[in-house]
């Protein structure tokens, strides 16, 4: 049985801090994780489970669920607490990965932009290429009668 699967009132004192500390330490390895490659598919930084803060961080399961949670504010406390390093992991981490949402999102924006201008550019030269294509035939059949005429004139020598 692990510390995970024992209940927290059976575990002594130090057994739950080490078990808390592992837990803190396992869920900011997978947000830097994360923060480093991009989230998973079928991860949503706007889920309501999302860890965007420390008090989600600490309700956080992680995404298979088997992290262990803690109440203390004072574990994830920024510059006073007790794993104030792990916090300031966890606050980077976070930054990164809305920083990339954010910048994907741009992206996204402007490929949706450019997108559509594409799009109305190609109706427009649909639409040139169509005028173009009749003024050709008008011109050829155009040319074609005046063959005909010089010809039956037959002034000049037509191929």
């Amino acid at each position: 049985m692990t510390d995970q699967d024992q209940p927290a009132q059976n575990l002594s004192p130090s057994e739950k801090a080490a078990a808390v500390k592992e837990a803190f330490e396992a869920k900011v390895l997978i947000l830097e994780q994360w923060a480093k490659d991009g989230l998973p598919d079928n991860v949503d930084l706007n889920a309501k489970d999302f860890p965007k803060h420390r008090a989600k961080l600490r309700r956080w399961a992680g995404p298979n669920h088997d992290l262990r949670e803690w109440i203390d504010p004072k574990i994830d406390q920024p510059i006073t607490g007790k794993y104030a390093d792990l916090t300031k992991r966890f606050e980077q981490a976070i930054k990164t990965i809305q920083d990339r949402s954010s910048a994907k999102g741009n992206r996204l924006k402007e490929i949706s932009q450019e997108l559509a201008y594409l799009r109305q550019k190609t109706e427009n030269l649909e639409i040139q290429n169509a005028t173009l294509m009749g003024d050709n035939k008008r011109l050829k059949d155009h040319n074609d009668r005046l063959l005909s005429q010089i010809k039956a004139i037959g002034k000049y020598p037509v191929a």
